[in-house]
């Protein structure tokens, strides 16, 4: 039925009394195998490789499912479709960057399509969003602040930017106890997109609030793990942690060549490396034996992050990050 209900093109027919089946679903093994599938495809370079057309209908059948009350109310599986929504939304994350003749298509060609989809998932899907609450709202506005920062100077992408800045913003003006607690990277991501008419007034609520105190209380706690994956895509966080665990010192240079080459080819791409030495720096932390033996050390990575950089104001952010969060 997951299948059927993904076929695209030329039998929308039998896609769609699929998908209706399918939610119908009702036994709890049945919801579990369903959510174990989808995460399967949407996890790593799965996702990239599939039609275009398949990629938004797998979305369509994630918002069905998020819709359907029997498939809701095994709540069994309900740390895993929150992990489903992360992993999608992550999936958005360098997008721009990668696909660079997609950014400049018309409208942003299916990129914005299938970004538009993504947000309309997670807009839709509000309510349950906000029940679910934790490390998926913190998360979700971590993304999104990241990936209006990266979008804002992208015109050709504006339906996309309007759509995550309106989604951002309404998580924000209902957690704003939450994500004022997150931590210092909350506070760096709101304050690079305060040019943002939206982002700008909010950034100037958290200046007045208190006297500044709630700014300082905020800059004085580190993030959290789970909000700094965030802002990495699933293979961009795989390749990384392949080199930290598995590469030896010396034989690097291959391995970052076809990083730099998926995910850092184009000059705009460096919005992303202070990202993943933020990454880096919160979510991974070796074992004595890692750092006693010859593999990749966590400053290679961060020596090679800086000098690649084509942006001089990009290079000061790095060394920002590594002198805040490593040490």
């Amino acid at each position: 039925l997951l299948c059927a209900s993904l076929a695209h093109g030329s039998r929308p027919r039998l896609a769609g009394v699929s998908q209706g089946l399918l939610m119908k679903v009702s036994e709890k093994a049945r919801h579990e195998a369903l959510v174990r599938e989808l995460l399967r495809l949407a996890d790593g370079d799965r996702f990239d490789r599939l039609h275009t057309q398949t990629r938004e209908k797998l979305v369509e059948v994630v918002s069905s499912a998020l819709a359907s009350p029997s498939l809701l109310a095994n709540n069994a599986a309900a740390p895993q479709w929150e992990a489903l929504c992360l992993i999608l939304a992550r999936q958005m994350v360098g997008l721009v960057h990668r696909f660079p003749q997609e950014a400049e298509a018309e409208e942003g060609g299916w990129l914005s399509s299938i970004g538009l989809k993504i947000v309309g998932l997670l807009d839709g899907n509000f309510e349950w969003i906000q029940n679910r609450g934790g490390e998926l709202v913190a998360s979700l506005i971590y993304n999104l602040l990241g990936m209006a920062y990266e979008h804002s100077n992208s015109p050709k992408l504006s339906r996309w930017l309007s759509r995550e800045v309106k989604l951002c913003v309404r998580l924000m003006n209902h957690n704003t106890k939450r994500w004022q607690a997150l931590g210092r990277d909350i506070v760096r991501a709101l304050e690079r997109v305060s040019h943002i008419e939206e982002f700008g007034e909010i950034w100037r609520q958290l200046l007045d609030q208190e006297g500044g105190k709630a700014l300082g209380l905020a800059m004085s706690k580190p993030s959290g793990r789970g909000m700094l994956v965030a802002r990495v895509s699933p293979m961009m966080g795989y390749d990384m942690m392949h080199m930290l665990k598995r590469v030896n010192v010396g034989r690097q240079g291959p391995f970052q060549k076809r990083y730099t080459q998926r995910f850092l080819r184009t000059p705009q791409s460096d919005l992303l490396r202070p990202d993943i030495i933020r990454y880096i720096c919160g979510a991974y932390h070796p074992s004595n034996r890692v750092i006693a033996s010859l593999i990749l050390p966590r400053w290679a990575q961060f020596g090679w992050l800086y000098a690649t950089a084509r942006m001089p104001d990009i290079q000061e952010e790095i060394m920002r990050c590594i002198l805040w969060d490593l040490f």
